[in-house]
């Protein structure tokens, strides 16, 4: 038989030479996907991020490169603040985590080649990129948080006398709408009111114009935002502070805006009318015994009793009396 003939037939198995399975890396069998090529389970995170009971400071999902998960997360609980960690494509595949501990601060990494790619997310938290530059693609993952779930936010911007003069709810998701709804605000004053810088890409505006009024005493004030079903309820009081402050005779058309983070979740708006109740003052004093602060509620006369013993200079001095005919 000719020599490339004899090749060929090698090559095709037809030889002498045994062939064998063969594996395309360990663990991994030839026509299967790689474990690495599977996409990171989104919805795992999120559901896990949402029942975490300690994150009412900060709760954020980041995916790197469509590999990896990065969750930075924080709350007022006492020896568990804080943690950071930085998972393959499941909840289940930690590799780094820093977090607070009873025994002080933590940092561990199950894989040692991740421990570089950690420590720069670590030093870089307030950054977009996470500090991981051009070579890495990050991308934030929004979820909405456990229903009922409060949501953090900061106030950006707040006004008296706004040049938007109907009053409006909005959502700013963008620069650009940003920078139009400010020159609608800032018209007609000089010098014109500097525009706050907002990081859209993490964060997103939500904001209250009440529009004009007769007097410059009103004043708007976002009191909380939180999680319902599948949206965001912006709760919002219109006050009026004519009853106890000076109040100029020009027109005002107040406004707040907060920042929060980012989502693309309906954003739905609930203007709360606090009722009004009737008060009566009993004592005001500038020598009282209770030297600390403190807030009471008294509903009977022996713990009445008992407070005003502990505020009067002479304990035989007449208490106040209520009339129940009169409340």
């Amino acid at each position: 038989m000719p020599i490339a003939g004899a090749a060929l037939l090698a090559g095709c198995g037809g030889g002498s030479v045994p062939m064998h399975d063969q594996q395309a890396s360990p663990g991994v069998v030839v026509g299967e996907p790689s474990p690495n090529d599977a996409p990171v389970s989104t919805e795992l995170f999120a559901a896990r991020a949402r029942e975490e009971a300690c994150a009412g400071v900060r709760n954020r999902l980041f995916v790197i490169d469509g590999k990896k998960v990065f969750w930075d997360r924080a709350g007022n609980c006492p020896d568990n603040s804080y943690a950071q960690r930085l998972y393959g494509v499941t909840p289940d595949a930690l590799l780094c985590e820093a977090m607070d501990s009873i025994a002080g601060p933590r940092i561990s990494c199950k894989d040692s080649a991740a421990r570089s790619l950690f420590d720069t997310i670590l030093a870089n938290l307030e950054r977009d990129d996470l500090g991981l530059g051009i070579a890495h693609k990050v991308e934030p993952l929004a979820f909405l948080p456990q229903d009922g779930a409060s949501i953090a936010f900061t106030p950006l911007a707040e006004d008296a006398f706004s040049g938007v003069r109907a009053p409006r709810t909005v959502v700013i998701r963008d620069a650009g709408a940003f920078a139009s709804l400010w020159a609608e605000h800032a018209r007609g004053r000089s010098p014109a009111p500097e525009m706050p810088r907002v990081n859209f890409s993490t964060h997103m505006l939500v904001g209250v114009f009440a529009g004009e009024g007769s007097n410059g005493c009103r004043q708007v004030k976002v009191t909380k935002v939180a999680s319902r079903a599948d949206r965001i309820v912006v709760s919002y009081e219109v006050r009026d502070l004519a009853t106890f402050a000076v109040c100029t005779a020009a027109v005002g058309s107040p406004m707040q805006l907060v920042a929060m983070p980012r989502g693309d979740t309906p954003v739905e708006f609930v203007n709360i009318k606090p009722e009004r109740l009737v008060v009566k003052e009993l004592e005001r004093s500038t020598r009282s015994l209770v030297s600390q602060p403190k807030n009471v509620v008294v509903r009977d006369a022996a713990a009445f009793a008992t407070l005003w013993a502990g505020h009067s200079a002479h304990s035989s001095a007449r208490r106040k009396s209520i009339s129940p005919a009169t409340w």
